[in-house]
């Protein structure tokens, strides 16, 4: 679970554009060197950059509302079928009455 946790601590903190771009107005305001800004710069875009690669990776992004509504019913189908058929195997005669074992 601590795993998981810092998982979500380090998403949070990648995708943490604030303080990049808040870095680089204090740079323009404070000093006139142009090649701290450009860096810094490029360092945001990079950042963004990583953050649309990392997006592109979660599963199922690109599937639109309709489908994934249609999915979301198959599966329940599924369910409800299998959830039905395991109370149809639990009330057969092998699993309700149990064998005689006085014989052993």
């Amino acid at each position: 679970m601590a795993t998981s946790e810092q998982q979500n601590i380090d998403l949070t903190k990648e995708f943490s554009l604030l303080p990049a771009g808040y870095d680089i107005l204090k740079s323009i305001e404070k000093t006139n060197d142009s090649q701290e800004v450009t860096r810094k710069v490029a360092a945001f875009r990079e950042k963004i950059q990583s953050c649309r690669e990392m997006l592109e990776k979660i599963p199922g992004v690109d599937t639109n509302v309709e489908k994934q509504k249609r999915e979301l019913e198959f599966y329940q189908n599924k369910y409800k079928e299998k959830c039905e058929l395991l109370e149809q195997y639990r009330t057969l005669p092998l699993f309700t009455h149990t064998p005689n074992m006085q014989g052993r």
